[in-house]
């Protein structure tokens, strides 16, 4: 996988309970890993043919490989949280894992 294609940097984030000052055990979205990805929304027309809801932006994103990326996590990009639905590797080569993409509600 050649670098160049690596534009975007992205976050993954876990929940994560945490106690507050008082105390309170809360949930909280925390850093797990930082990386480069090539990230794209997917097009209108693959929207209609794929017969998705037009209201639900869809993504994909390709990092390099690695085995610690799970569907309970979410991608950051710029501010924007996004959901992963599915986490596709590379297990023939091992050279990058896809993802699938929609934007956190």
């Amino acid at each position: 996988m050649r670098a160049g294609q690596l534009r975007n940097r992205v976050e993954f984030l876990r929940k994560t309970r945490v106690k507050d000052a008082a105390g309170q055990t809360l949930d909280e979205w925390v850093s797990v890993v930082t990386t480069w990805g090539d990230f794209r929304y997917q097009s209108g027309l693959a929207t209609i043919k794929s017969d998705a809801q037009a209201s639900i932006a869809k993504a994909s994103l390709r990092i390099r490989y690695r085995t610690d990326i799970t569907p309970d996590m979410v991608v950051q990009l710029d501010g924007q949280k996004f959901d992963i639905e599915a986490v596709l590797p590379d297990r023939a080569q091992r050279k990058f894992v896809d993802l699938v993409l929609k934007v956190a509600q």
